[in-house]
């Protein structure tokens, strides 16, 4: 308080006399008619301190020492920094940039404090909008952040000055390379204009976007993982996906599924020089193997599953075998009727 009154003591005596005062060269405190400079004879700010030197350089602090015990405790005074309120009159503050004791030594948590109650009341700390702990945790709503940047509320992140379009190459992303760490933007596609999540996997043998349930009992599972090479998984953290783009350890409820086979539709088989089965190689088979030919085992159903489009695929091709064993039988018995008809005639 000595400090802050001294200063404007200073000040006001400064701004009467237009003096200027000058002590071993250039430690200079010049007063003019609006401005005080320190270090300087030409100020251009109400308050100039011009230094010097290199490195880290403090021109100015703030100390609290009320009810001090000394160094290397934890009460040498609460809190103190710098008050804003832009007002004609008033003896209150109504945002604040404050330092927090909080261990020995003056170590500490520096508050954004704001006041937004429209009154003449001042703030204090449980004010504080934002905190940087002395761990380097920074919170935003709130003053224990449990992690390097913790927001209490809604965030908002991107927007048009994150556009990452690569159109013109002029965009790599070299800098995400071997840092394990994710960039949020948008417009990656060249002129879509979606939401881009882009994750680099570091040291990791797969990398990709895990998503874990926490429960308040402490337990932890993993509900949903898409891997860096482009396999999701939901409902599964582990297991042998083969080179399935999707695996799901549980139902799926669908109103419609769309299967595009990437190979040929059986109608082929109406084609003349398709080498249709006789019954008896299809019955020699199934003596010898207990399934139909082509069709999966149900060993190899259980241990591999059920591919739907080959599977649809073959059924539709064993149904299509079957028109056609249906109409060589029709043609079989007319050819029958008529042999019987002339043998009635007889």
């Amino acid at each position: 308080m000595k400090l802050i009154f001294s200063l404007f003591l200073f000040l006001s005596i400064s701004s009467l006399v237009h003096a200027q005062w000058t002590t071993n060269g250039a430690n200079t405190i010049t007063s003019t008619t609006n401005s005080v400079g320190i270090g300087t004879t030409t100020p251009v700010s109400p308050l100039q301190v011009q230094i010097s030197n290199l490195g880290l350089n403090i021109t100015g602090g703030f100390r609290n020492s009320n009810n001090g015990a000394g160094n290397g405790t934890t009460t040498a005074g609460t809190a103190v920094g710098i008050g804003f309120l832009n007002e004609l009159n008033g003896n209150w503050w109504k945002a604040a940039i404050v330092h927090e004791r909080t261990n020995a030594y003056g170590v500490g948590n520096l508050h954004f404090l704001v006041n937004n109650s429209i009154d003449n009341s001042t703030v204090t700390l449980n004010d504080a909008k934002m905190t940087i702990q002395s761990s380097g945790n920074v919170g935003i709503g709130t003053t224990t952040p449990a992690a390097k940047l913790e927001v209490y509320g809604t965030a908002l992140v991107a927007g048009n000055n994150a556009n990452i379009d690569n159109r013109n190459g002029n965009l790599p992303l070299t800098f995400l390379e071997n840092t394990g760490k994710m960039l949020i933007g948008w417009n990656r596609t060249q002129g879509a204009g979606e939401t881009d999540f882009i994750s680099n996997q570091g040291g990791g043998s797969v990398g990709g976007f895990a998503f874990y349930n926490h429960s308040n009992t402490g337990t932890e599972n993993q509900v949903m993982w898409l891997t860096g090479d482009g396999r999701l998984m939901i409902g599964l953290s582990t297991g042998n996906t083969g080179n399935n783009k999707l695996a799901v350890g549980g139902g799926i409820i669908a109103e419609a599924v769309t299967v595009k086979l990437q190979s040929a539709w059986p109608d082929y088989v109406f084609k003349k020089d398709y080498q249709l089965p006789s019954l008896q190689e299809v019955k020699t088979y199934i003596d010898q193997n207990q399934h139909l030919p082509e069709v999966p085992s149900e060993q190899q159903i259980s241990k591999d599953g059920l591919n739907l489009g080959e599977m649809n695929k073959l059924l539709m091709k064993k149904v299509e075998e079957l028109t056609l064993y249906m109409i060589e039988m029709k043609s079989e018995n007319e050819e029958i009727k008529k042999e019987l008809k002339k043998l009635k005639k007889r």
